[in-house]
């Protein structure tokens, strides 16, 4: 059994097949180095699933993906990200939107201020960091706060 990945990119999805091509080559890119997984949460009604899937058999096991029908997408982005911390199998976890508003260029230096800012301070020896963007935990968020970043510490082991 391959050992747990790094860190886990939850990525809720919706209708978002035109951005995956590009959203994967530059997670990819900006990943490079990094032991990470892919983890997709998907309530599309396009052809992202059909997308997904082929990136997930073709991935050798770092895309995981999630898709949900019908009564399973009740709660829509909230409960897709909740699935997804679920789904993730990472010391950290990384969510972001799949729209290429949020650069996954930032990740690797999120990533290091992590383990910079609470290897110090952690008693566990794995703890959880979750990236959180702002703009999943209220869809009324200033347009402003929506691109901001923080770090929670989950104190999961």
């Amino acid at each position: 059994m391959a050992p747990a990945p790094h860190l886990s990119v939850v990525i809720p999805t919706r209708n978002e097949a035109a951005n995956l091509p590009v959203l994967v080559e530059r997670l990819r890119s900006a990943l490079d180095g990094i032991a990470a997984e892919l983890c997709f949460v998907d309530d599309s009604d396009d052809d992202t699933p059909a997308q997904l899937e082929a990136l997930a058999a073709a991935s050798g096991g770092g895309v995981r993906c999630l898709l949900r029908r019908g009564a399973e997408r009740a709660g829509g982005l909230s409960t897709a990200v909740v699935a997804g911390l679920r789904l993730a199998t990472g010391a950290y976890v990384c969510v972001m939107d799949a729209d290429l508003q949020h650069p996954p260029e930032v990740i690797p230096t999120m990533l290091e201020t992590c383990w910079r800012a609470f290897d110090s301070v952690s008693a566990r020896p794995n703890p959880v960091i979750v990236w959180v963007v702002v703009c999943h935990i209220s869809s009324t968020a200033a347009p402003a706060a929506a691109r901001e970043f923080f770090a929670l510490d989950q104190g999961r082991a």
